[in-house]
């Protein structure tokens, strides 16, 4: 009988042929369910160029694009239906896993502008990557911006900015409580995402606010503003300059943006207080040992009492005129701040400026003295309530008209070689220059500079809040600005 040469597979030779298989077949499985991401995406963009043209000719007949703020899923909108078929395009697009993700439709406030976003499954996709939007793994298409004569911030932010603000809300500020106007106003806010509500909470894109822009009542001319400070995914308090002012017994209204991935920080406390600080005491730590200065000169202020075995009490936080503002017992608590080269700048020109609320008069606000012939300046609320500035010595001063107890006032003085000007609610107050130091050059000294107090004694009693120290001489104007008294209320919209 002939011998069967054939060979038959063996167990592992049988293995290791499915295993290719199985190889094989999940590479064209993984290539097949490429492709087909693919080509939902290539359907995106085309979708979304066809609905670009579509509202190009509905923006020729009407002026303006359909007119939704809010936002929308073009597939479930009756309004954005109703808006472009028949007349413009025969049916409307889905996304092709819809009701997963949708195409999402909105336009400025005006409607003179649009922006349509379609997420793209692949991802780097290239398409959105060069699209000229904001947002990674989405393309986008938007209105030319020639149609928008006037964009509102809502897309555009300052000079040089680019990218787009998702979203925005009124503030009205009711300043019906005073008879003088604002200019400068803290605004404060809470992160809380999503926002909802007519209230203070924003979702800003950064968890440190970087990207909130402020904006006149006329929702598109920006705003200088300041972030005196923050916490993390908390909140943030701001520092915004109104140009336009609000009048006294009057509403006003501003508009904060935010949530835009594109923006970083652009605020400044220059722009907002202006230039040669040498100190700034805002004693909104509300708790704590230490009075932080955020000129960025580092002069800072430990709380203490001076005068140990009289009060034995340091300077105590409470609610103040802007924030929380420092107590002074008039027996020895004050701010105690080092000696520094920037104390001891000031000179020919100088500013002083900050709100009190005095208890009694006699006291010295702030003083850097080491004894009545050797003090750089005392800042004193005399027995009269008459401010007054001593200089060199305690021969030679300045006073003006008085100043009341139990209540807040804005009081600064200014020096310009010889010429010297007190101000009281940002309006300047008669200066008696009998004993004035004239145009003579201060002596710097190595005292520690007391807030609430001076070496020579005369603690101040009552409440201080929001000091200004500058190397500077500040215009009227400038006073009258940081002299604006805080509102009756400030009330934020619901988010658009």
């Amino acid at each position: 009988m002939a011998k069967n040469n054939l060979k038959s597979f063996t167990l592992i030779e049988l293995l290791i042929v499915i295993a290719i298989i199985a190889v094989i077949a999940a590479v064209i499985i993984a290539s097949t369910g490429s492709s087909r991401i693919s080509a939902r995406d290539s359907r995106r963009i085309q979708d979304l160029k066809e609905l670009q043209t579509a509202l190009e000719f509905y923006y020729d007949d009407h002026k303006k694009y359909p007119d939704i703020s809010t936002g929308c899923c073009i597939e479930s909108s009756s309004v954005f239906k109703d808006a472009l078929v028949p007349d413009y395009i025969s049916t409307l697009p889905k996304d092709p896993i819809y009701p997963d993700q949708c195409y999402f439709y909105r336009s400025s406030p005006d409607a003179s502008y649009y922006k349509i976003f379609a997420k793209m499954e692949e991802s780097g996709n290239k398409a959105a990557e060069n699209d000229g939007g904001t947002l990674s793994n989405y393309f986008e298409v938007y209105a030319p911006v020639a149609h928008a004569s006037e964009l509102t911030m809502w897309y555009v932010g300052g000079v040089g900015e680019t990218g787009t603000w998702s979203h925005r809300k009124k503030i009205t500020i009711d300043n019906t409580g005073n008879s003088r106007d604002i200019y400068l106003t803290r605004i404060s806010v809470q992160y809380n995402c999503p926002s909802s509500g007519a209230n203070n909470e924003i979702c800003p894109a950064s968890v440190n606010f970087d990207d909130v822009r402020f904006a006149a009542s006329d929702a598109k001319t920006p705003l200088n503003f300041w972030r005196e400070d923050y916490n993390e995914s908390s909140n943030a308090d701001f520092w915004v300059e109104i140009d336009e002012g609000i009048p006294g017994g009057s509403n006003g209204d501003i508009y904060i943006y935010y949530d835009n991935p594109s923006a970083s920080y652009t605020g400044s406390l220059e722009s907002v207080f202006g230039s040669d600080l040498v100190a700034f005491w805002p004693f909104d730590e509300g708790n704590g040992d230490i009075a932080y200065d955020k000129s960025g000169n580092g002069n800072n202020g430990e709380l203490i009492d001076a005068s140990v075995g009289i009060s034995e009490v340091k300077p105590q936080w409470k609610e103040g005129r802007f924030g929380s503002c420092l107590h002074f017992d008039g027996g020895g608590a004050v701010a105690n701040v080092d000696d520094s080269p920037s104390l001891d700048s000031l000179n020919q020109n100088l500013t002083i400026e900050l709100w009190l609320n005095p208890e009694t008069t006699g006291r010295s606000i702030m003083g850097k003295d080491v004894s009545t012939s050797n003090l750089h300046f005392i800042y004193y609320l005399w027995t009269d309530g008459k401010q007054r500035l001593y200089l060199k010595s305690t021969s030679d001063y300045i006073e003006d008209e008085d100043v009341s107890t139990g209540a807040w006032t804005h009081i600064a003085v200014t020096r310009n070689g010889s010429q010297y000007q007190f101000y009281k609610d940002g309006e300047t107050a008669a200066t008696d220059l009998t004993n004035s130091p004239g145009n003579a050059d201060l002596s710097p000294n190595d005292a520690t500079l007391y807030i609430g107090g001076a070496h020579l004694g005369d603690y101040f009693q009552g409440d201080l809040d929001e000091i200004r120290i500058y190397n500077r001489t500040l215009s009227s104007s400038e006073i009258r600005k940081h002299s604006s008294p805080p509102p009756t209320g400030i009330s934020f919209s619901s988010q658009e």
